[in-house]
């Protein structure tokens, strides 16, 4: 997607109104110079809603992988599909790379979930605390003009196919890049194992199973490297012992640049008359210049 079509695209981020205000709370105690950006919390991609994250991913991969290869005439011993060809390397790319709260390799992707949805009914429900929370709006060009290189940004495909912005852009670009560091060395089952899992790490948490279509999601995935060969402490491969050792962070702390922010839209089942007013100061002493509305929504939980 060009720039300046970029530049006309927003995306939607909904949250609680706790989480608004505890956002908004640690800018204002930010030091002026690091006043360029918002702490949101990216969620550890294991532990969010969607039980079979990084499966949509894994499985479509499966699919296209060997017809790409072919394609490029890949030699068959350098092939990462040859891991799909036998259950037990199957079976054991599955267990430990794509089902672990954390992987072998030592690292974990940490998402931030916007929306392409305005104003969305399902979206108030299921994350804008039933209604009652807030949605920021953000600028997508600004939003990725500003980000740090651990991070990766783009919207989310839903079905068995990889979108074509993955298969002609990102897969090229990962498989080319494997391919030079290989080339001059005999790859191990377990070579082929970990490079098909850098593989995953890279663009399964951009694809999702169709049932999550309705959110037309935006991801920003942060990689978090724990550097840890977490088999080898923990004495065996046992995922319980290793969970007992290790507790792997739920989130972590990302920067959103400030200027991305265009507006805060507050749920349509909160009291628009009480918090307006209150954002609208906390906005004022902090020196944000955010627009704030209310959602048209005809929406109220009665209890």
């Amino acid at each position: 997607m060009t720039s300046e079509l970029l530049k006309n695209k927003y995306v939607y981020h909904y949250t609680s109104i706790n989480t608004l205000l505890a956002i908004l709370h640690t800018y204002k105690h930010r030091k002026e110079r690091e006043k360029n950006y918002l702490t949101f919390h990216a969620s550890n991609i294991f532990k969010v809603n969607d039980p079979k994250e990084m499966e949509a991913g894994f499985q479509a991969l499966k699919r296209f992988l060997p017809q790409y290869e072919e394609l490029l005439q890949i030699p068959p011993n350098q092939r990462l599909s040859q891991v799909f060809q036998t259950n037990e390397l199957e079976k054991k790319c599955r267990d430990e790379f794509i089902k672990r709260d954390i992987i072998d390799c030592g690292t974990v992707p940490f998402v931030v979930s916007f929306s392409a949805k305005r104003d969305y009914l399902p979206m108030w429900s299921l994350y804008g605390n039933q209604g009652k929370g807030i949605c920021f709006k953000f600028n997508v060009y600004e939003l990725i003009s500003d980000l740090p290189n651990s991070c990766q940004i783009g919207f989310v495909s839903y079905g068995k196919e990889l979108s074509k912005e993955v298969k002609n852009e990102t897969l090229q670009d990962i498989y080319n890049s494997y391919l030079n560091s290989t080339s001059n060395r005999e790859l191990s089952s377990s070579d082929i194992i970990s490079e098909l899992a850098t593989l995953c790490l890279s663009l399964a948490p951009f694809h999702k199973y169709k049932d999550y279509k309705y959110e037309k999601e935006f991801r920003m995935v942060s990689y978090q490297y724990y550097g840890l060969d977490l088999k080898e402490i923990a004495g065996k491969d046992d995922l319980n012992i290793i969970n007992k050792k290790f507790i792997i962070d739920p989130y972590i702390k990302v920067s959103i640049p400030t200027n991305s922010l265009k507006e805060i839209i507050i749920g349509p089942d909160a009291n628009y008359e009480i918090i307006c007013p209150i954002i609208k100061r906390i906005l004022n002493d902090t020196r944000l210049p955010v627009q704030i509305s209310k959602s048209k929504i005809p929406f109220r939980i009665n209890k």
